[in-house]
């Protein structure tokens, strides 16, 4: 019966039932037929989002709109012009770079997406940048505000998983980096195959000025990574901290209205009610699963034929990836990585590690069609047909499946600062 249930699970999924109707559906089913309360699925939801920790999730969420209300996201967009204003390709690594910075603030990569794309998609096309080149570097670079900390995926994986959310975030800082070092270099390429312009340029004067007016954003990466590095504070306590000092600034430099901040804290409670409903519907079945014994038999399964970490961390990210390609990356975390773990620390794997890998390979599910959520979102930003944001953006699959692998293949690009700084 068990299995029945599973089937009918992914057969909902496959014919488009929500996936919250799903994933409860699958709880409620196996209560029916296994002759427990059902009450038992209510009491697991309030589990699910009885935690301290989620309670990040909407704070960071709030303080990123906050900045981006705030008109702090062009200031940053200034900023990056003085790194490539006199570069060939100036505006697309300017896209990057933004992305990196604004990963700090957010870490939502559909946050990144509309705020960053809503400036720099029209800047780029202005300029004469073909249309999916533009759409491919905001996508592309928007992945990497789920893998530099802030990142809910990393808030949603310590809350299911137990795992270390201050290693987490010292773990993501590396991989982030270096994924968008190969989108540079994808831009370089580009760059010399369309020769890209180069863009207007700031002179020491205007540099000064437009890094002075940036520095209340650069101080939010600051504060995180500082605070939740050092133990002077946990990760929800930090997004307290940013959300006031948001406030502060966004107040002091009269850019930010009662009206604004209420139309903030609408739109936040509308962008975290879908992680924080996911978590608690999708715990219950996380709970289940673990009761019918799924970790073990998978990683009975798996340890029959290996124990070499390496091809079981692969084993993980292909799952990953194709669960990404229709699934939103809450829901895989959600369910998958109760599941995997245990296969992960019974041949030797460092939970950060596995941490990392999970949510690197669920941020190119963002851009893989046909459910990649980035995609969509870049499409409605830019009113682009879908398809010419996915030809754009399938180019830097390649840069970000080399960072995965590497991250596989060595452990310390994950675990060294967590280490070193923990």
């Amino acid at each position: 019966m068990f299995a029945a249930i599973i089937i009918i699970f992914f057969i909902c999924l496959a014919v488009g039932v929500p996936i919250a109707f799903s994933l409860g559906g699958f709880s409620i089913l196996w209560s029916l037929f296994s002759g427990n309360e059902i009450t038992l699925v209510a009491r697991r939801m309030f589990y699910g989002v009885d935690s301290f920790t989620l309670l990040a999730v909407p704070l960071f969420m709030l303080s990123g709109s906050l900045m981006n209300n705030g008109n702090l996201s062009a200031k940053l967009v200034e900023f990056c012009r003085i790194f490539f204003g006199r570069v060939k390709g100036g505006l697309a690594y300017m896209n990057v770079l933004d992305s990196m910075i604004f990963a700090g603030m957010s870490g939502s990569s559909q946050a990144d997406t509309a705020s960053i794309g809503s400036i720099m998609i029209k800047q780029m096309e202005d300029e004469g940048y073909p249309s999916k080149v533009t759409l491919g570097v905001t996508c592309a670079s928007s992945t990497i505000g789920v893998i530099i900390p802030p990142s809910i995926p990393m808030l949603v994986l310590g809350s299911v998983a137990n795992v270390s959310i201050a290693g987490m975030f010292m773990g993501g800082i590396l991989p982030g980096l270096i994924v968008g070092v190969m989108q540079m270099f994808q831009v370089l390429y580009m760059t010399k195959k369309y020769n890209f312009p180069k863009t207007k340029h700031l002179n020491f004067r205007e540099g000064l000025q437009v890094a002075y007016k940036a520095i209340p954003s650069l101080m939010i990466p600051l504060i995180i990574l500082g605070g939740t590095g050092a133990g002077i504070f946990t990760s929800t306590e930090a997004g307290v901290i940013c959300v006031f000092y948001a406030l502060i600034v966004g107040v002091a430099t009269r850019q930010l209205s009662m009206k604004v901040v209420w139309s903030s804290l609408k739109e936040v409670a509308l962008l975290s009610a879908l992680p924080l409903l996911i978590c608690s519907i999708g715990f219950p079945m996380g709970w289940i699963l673990a009761f019918e014994g799924m970790p073990a038999i998978i990683s009975a399964f798996i340890t029959g034929f290996t124990t070499s970490p390496i091809i079981v961390l692969s084993i993980v990210a292909l799952i990953v990836l194709f669960l990404g390609c229709f699934v939103d990356n809450i829901v895989i975390i959600t369910i998958m990585v109760p599941i995997l773990l245990p296969v992960a620390t019974a041949v030797g794997i460092n939970p950060i590690q596995f941490a990392i890998v999970v949510v690197v390979a669920s941020a190119i599910g963002l851009i893989t069609p046909p459910v990649g959520q980035v995609l969509f979102v870049a499409s409605s930003v830019a009113k682009k047909p879908l398809k010419t944001v996915i030809a754009g953006t399938a180019p830097f699959l390649i840069g970000e499946l080399i960072v995965l692998a590497l991250l596989i293949i060595i452990p310390q690009m994950s675990t060294l600062l967590p280490a070193l700084l923990l």
